[in-house]
This record gives C-alpha cells, structure tokens and sequence, in this order.
C-alpha cells in the first residue's frame, strides 16, 4: 500500500468521536472526514494544526485512524504541490479562529431547515465570525500577523499554486445552488442571500456585543440544532426562510471575508475558503481516492 501513495497526495482524515469540532464539520457535510493535510514523501504530512501550519511524521498501520488518499485523475507530477506547501509551511502560516470560520461556512453554504434553534445558533456564529473577521482585518491592515489559511484550503491552494492543470475542480461551484450538496432538502442561506438588496441599503444588522465562547462550544450548539432538524425532518415545512436578521449577517460576514481575502492574498477565490474534506472527497470532478490507509501520528 505505501507504494501506491505519492509525494502531493491529499490524505482525508475521519472524524474522530471524541472531537466534537470534527464530529460537527463531518455531520454538517454528509461525510465522515473532517481533516486534509498534503502528504509530502518520506512518511511526512504537512497539515493545519490547532495554532497553524505543522509538518509530522505518519506510519501506516492498520488499527490507524481511517484516511482516503486522493490525487488527480491525470496523475501529474506531484513535486511542485510538496514545493507550495512547504512554501506555506516556511511563512509559519497561522490558523487563527479557522474552525469558526468553517463553521460559518457550513451555517451558510450548507442546506438547513430553519428551525428556531438553527436560527439562534447561526445567529450567534455569524455575530462572532464577523467580529474575529473584523479582528483579522484590522491586523492585517496593520501587518502585524502572518497570513492565515484553513486545512483544506492548504491542500486547495497548495494545487492551485502549482498550475492551470492543478486545479481541483467541483462539479459545481461551491458559491452557486447546488442539489448534490444537499444534505436533507433544507434551505441555503447563500440562495437566499441572491434576493438581498445591495449591504449599503440594507444594513440594519447591528453589530451587537457577543460573548467568545469555544469552538467546541460552538459546534456542540450546531450538531444539537442539527440532530433537532433531522429528528424533526418529516414535520419541517420546505418553504421556511431564513430570518432577515440572519441573512444580513450572512452577507456581512461574505463581504468582510472578501475584504480579508484582498489584503492577505488577492489570487485566493473566496471559494477556496470555504472548501471541506467532503468537498475533496466527494464532490470534484478530478479527484480520485487511490488508497484507504490507517495512519497514525508519531510525535
């Protein structure tokens, strides 16, 4: 098996039980990954960890944690997305308030029903991403901090950086409708949002205190409003919509998101934000998965 797996590969972790952060983004997907890293020869991985980018040694073993290996179809030379990486991996990129950021991400490009509880808990998350944004905006203004990436955008950009034919690409974008991410014919606040008047004209959402709380807090909140939704799926109406409240923080935090996009990297489509192990594992058109392994970190 170790000679099937290859320098640029994408290893897709499962979630593992005892983190409620993983347990979120895999339920909140339809999947059962919720970790990338790239893997770079020579047993090493270079992933997003909990304070940013870190380079750790893997063996393979059997009773490992369950990983899908995927590469391009047209098998390219792998070189050039190990050389991107390590370039990201020399720049000490961080991963400050990335999780929040996923988790925003899966409140408004994923499909939901818009119970009470999931509007309270988008409410919330969207209120708190917006205020990190705001916080990483105004540092970069400032240059005082090294850029920021999420862990499936390391492997996203990684592949964009080394070329045209590089390029992972989605049976449909990750910004436009889409059925086949649907995971229980709810509704998408990102669909909503095309209805919205111009921010300048509909800006009433205001910027009220909110308290930090963990992410693991956070995610706990979401996989109850979630496990709510599908305990309550046959009694849901279809035609529900987001509240207005909602919506306007959706399109706040976007637009505040594209501003940090700009400053940190303007070559970065806010796509590539938002891009999830399941996005890698299930919905791109020119990924295959080449191997089922068990890895295990050595520290």
């Amino acid at each position: 098996m170790v000679d099937v797996i290859q320098a640029g590969d994408i290893f897709l972790f499962e979630a593992p039980q005892e983190s409620l952060l993983s347990r979120c983004i895999a339920a909140l997907t339809n999947s059962t990954v919720s970790h990338t890293a790239v893997y770079c020869g020579e047993n090493k991985i270079i992933e997003m960890g909990s304070t940013g980018i870190m380079e750790n040694s893997i063996s393979l073993v059997a009773e490992g944690q369950k990983t899908y290996v995927m590469r391009l179809n047209s098998h390219p030379d792998g070189s050039p997305i190990v050389t991107n990486a390590k370039k990201y991996l020399k720049q000490e990129v961080k991963y400050d308030y990335v999780s929040l950021f996923i988790l925003c991400g899966l409140i408004i490009y994923r499909e939901h029903h818009p119970t009470s509880k999931w509007q309270k808990v988008a409410n919330f998350a969207l209120r708190l991403g917006l205020k990190k944004l705001d916080e990483l905006l105004n540092q970069q203004l400032n240059k005082s901090k090294k850029p920021v990436m999420m862990c499936s955008q390391l492997a996203y950009q990684s592949y964009l950086d080394s070329g045209k034919k590089y390029r992972i690409r989605f049976k449909q974008s990750l910004l436009e409708e889409q059925d086949q991410f649907s995971v229980n014919s709810g509704v998408r606040i990102a669909d909503q949002l095309v209805d919205l008047p111009e921010l300048d004209t509909f800006s009433n959402a205001e910027a009220q205190p909110v308290k930090d709380i963990s992410n693991d807090k956070l995610a706990q909140k979401m996989l109850e409003a979630f496990e709510e939704e599908q305990e309550m799926n046959d009694q849901l109406d279809t035609a529900t919509t987001w509240s207005p409240e909602v919506l306007k923080l959706a399109k706040q935090f976007l637009d505040t998101a594209e501003k940090w996009l700009e400053k940190i990297n303007p070559d970065i489509p806010l796509e590539a934000l938002f891009v999830t192990p399941a996005d890698l594992l299930e919905h791109s058109s020119n990924l295959e998965q080449v191997a089922e392994v068990g890895t295990k970190r050595i520290w």
